[in-house]
């Protein structure tokens, strides 16, 4: 093999392990704060499909939010590691005002009734 197989190969499969990383916390992404502010209403699967009913229709609006949390978790361990203490706040209150927002749209019966009618 050529060195130039071998480095589109690790690009593909670096690539591919990104991928993978991003559809996996995209499916957990707002469980911890469903799973906490739903603690009384029963176990943590009772919270986990709740998680999934107020996500449905989101998912794009989740992926960009990931995104722009993981960039902010890059730009604060370039910044000597210190910048974690800045980012890491903004980023967790940004994902709960996220959770916030899509939790109140799942309340309202429109935001039920558009996406039943979305869904086959």
């Amino acid at each position: 093999m050529a060195a130039g197989e071998d480095a589109g190969i690790a690009v593909g499969v670096a690539l591919g392990v990104i991928a993978l990383w991003y559809a996996i916390l995209l499916r957990w992404f707002l469980a911890y704060y469903v799973v906490a502010d739903d603690w009384e209403e029963g176990s943590v699967f009772t919270a986990l499909k709740k998680r999934a009913q107020i996500t449905r229709g989101s998912r794009i609006k989740l992926f960009f939010c990931l995104i722009v949390v993981s960039l902010l978790a890059v730009v604060g361990v370039l910044a000597c590691v210190v910048g974690l203490l800045v980012t890491s706040p903004i980023a967790t209150c940004a994902t709960a005002s996220i959770y916030q927002q899509l939790k109140e749209s799942a309340a309202r019966p429109d935001a039920q009734d558009r996406v039943a009618r979305a869904l086959p």
